[in-house]
Formats: C-alpha cells, structure tokens, sequence
C-alpha cells in the first residue's frame, strides 16, 4: 500500500536544528578527537559533524533486538526516514540536514543507505560466520561514512571511492576490536566465528589461563589482518587534498597507535577500552599542528610513494 506524503522542504530552521544538534552529539562524544578537524574550515568541520552524527544513529540499531530474517522496526524507520529526505518530504532534522550535505557537495545518496545495509547485515544474523563477512559489514558502514566524508575534507582526483572505501573498512575493523567489551556487556560479539574457532574459542567468555593465552593470540592475529588492510587503503592520500592528506594522516597515526596498544595487550580488551596516553595523544596533536602528522607510520609513506598521477586501484 502506498501512502501519499505531502512535500514538505527542508526550511532553514530545520537544517540549522540538524547541524546544531550534530555539533553538539559531536562534542559530547568525540570531543578528544576534534583536533583531527582543525586545518579544515568551519563549514567542513560542520559538514562533518552531521555525517557523524548519522554514522552514530545507525551504530545505535546495532542494539536492536533480532527479529528473525526481517529489518527490525527501528532500522525501518530510520531508512524510512532517509528515504523521504531524499524525496524532499522528510520532517526529521537530521535526516533532512545529511541530505542537504550530500546535496550540496555532490555526494552519491547511495553512501547514506549502504550504511544502513550494512547495519541490517548485523541486526537480522547477529553473527559473522567469517572474517570475510565481518570485513563486508565493514565496508558498508566504514566505507560509506568515509565516501560521504572525501567530498567534504575535498579530494584533487576522481575514481577515490575503493580507496575511501577500503580506508573506512579498516578504520571500522580498528573501533570494533577495540569496542570488544561494550560489545560483550551488551550481549553481541562482532567478532568473526571461524578465528575465533581457529584458536579454540567457542565462547567470547574468556576464564582460564588457557583461553586467556588462546585470547591472545586471536586479538594479535586478527590486529595484524587489520593492519595489512591500513596498507591496502593508504593509496586514498594520493586523491586528497592537502588539508584532506593532514586529517586522514592523523587519523591513520591514531588507529596505528591503537592497533599497537592492542597488540601489546590484548588482555586489556577484557576489561577496559584501550585509549592512547594524555601523552601519546599530545604527542600525535603537536604532529598535526606542526604539519608533520604520519610521520613514523609505515603505511602513510607508503601510500604517498606512487606518483600522484598514478591512481591504479
């Protein structure tokens, strides 16, 4: 049956309310990251904040209780939503707000739902059989983000979208491991099956020494899967900007950083979530304010390597 809505555009009013709330649910929950954002204008650090004010509202239906092989109401909803501001007939702000964004800077509106796809792979199995499967769910929502960040931080070549996506995907795989505990306190476990089976892990509930040490193991080995992703995805600086270059540079030192902690002590995902150091992280800000961000991550001059002109995906 299809229901008839009237159109009804987006009014100043309303996208000033999306972008006031998105700069607000961006100080509150990434606060300590907003540096990564500082060479860029105020209209791009804004654009920003809306994209991941609507990354954050997806990840949220990852608590959404299953309901056998059907979306779950909530994540129909949310597309549905999406759907009319895209129609020009949506009444929520912050949908309305990331579709004048995507508007505005030429961005595919597919990007916005391959985000929500990747969402529903979650919400209707609650499992990842492989590791191949829990890279896919991260590319669609990693990867979307990062496809409706590019044009906003800019890019100076076309053809960037397997880059950006492939960038998003490991940045994705990075939150999720480190996300291990509020995953597991929360009842899920997005890690892949078939690693877990591989070192004798048939629970997430790691007791004995025995499973601690398998434990172990598994976290370094899918860490060092992740980071052959980072280099997979570096190429993605030779399509930016130069001010896009700084925030992805930063960006990547950061994860690097992180994958590292985990690597060292992978237990700490147990009980805590891994954060860098009030140091380590000054230390990776006073890089980005001198211009010298990346410094020291293999993979970044690694991406940077190639001729500028050469765009081989």
């Amino acid at each position: 049956m299809t229901t008839n809505i009237p159109a009804i555009p987006s009014d100043p009013a309303t996208l000033q309310q999306g972008f006031e709330s998105s700069r607000q649910a961006f100080q509150q929950r990434f606060s300590g990251q907003r540096w990564l954002l500082g060479n860029l204008s105020e209209e791009k650090r804004r654009d920003i904040y809306v994209v991941m004010n609507y990354l954050s509202k997806c990840l949220e239906l990852l608590s959404e209780q299953p309901t056998g092989l059907i979306p779950g109401t909530h994540w129909e909803s949310t597309r549905d939503e999406l759907r009319h501001a895209v129609l020009d007939k949506g009444q929520d702000p912050l949908s309305n707000t990331i579709v004048e964004v995507a508007n505005r800077k030429s961005i595919a509106k597919q990007w916005l739902f391959d985000i929500l796809d990747g969402i529903d792979l979650w919400t209707r199995f609650r499992k990842f059989q492989t590791y191949d499967e829990l890279a896919h769910f991260a590319c669609k929502v990693g990867g979307g983000a990062f496809n409706l960040m590019i044009p906003i931080i800019e890019f100076e070549n076309p053809n960037y979208e397997a880059k950006a996506a492939a960038t998003g995907q490991a940045i994705a795989l990075t939150q999720i491991l480190l996300g291990y505990k509020a995953d597991f306190d929360q009842g899920r476990c997005l890690l892949p099956a078939d690693m877990l089976k591989q070192f004798g892990l048939t629970s997430t509930e790691i007791q004995s020494d025995e499973q601690q040490h398998a434990f172990c193991r598994f976290v370094r080995a899918l860490a060092v899967r992740i980071e052959l992703e980072f280099y997979e995805a570096a190429p993605i600086l030779r399509f930016l900007s130069f001010d896009g270059q700084r925030v992805l540079k930063s960006l990547f030192a950061w994860h690097w950083e992180l994958l590292t902690k985990i690597k060292q002590d992978p237990l700490r995902l147990l009980t805590h979530s891994i954060e860098l150091s009030r140091g380590e992280m000054a230390k990776l800000r006073l890089k980005h304010l001198l211009g010298t961000e990346g410094a020291g991550v293999p993979f970044v001059a690694a991406g940077l390597a190639q001729n500028g002109h050469n765009h081989a995906n």
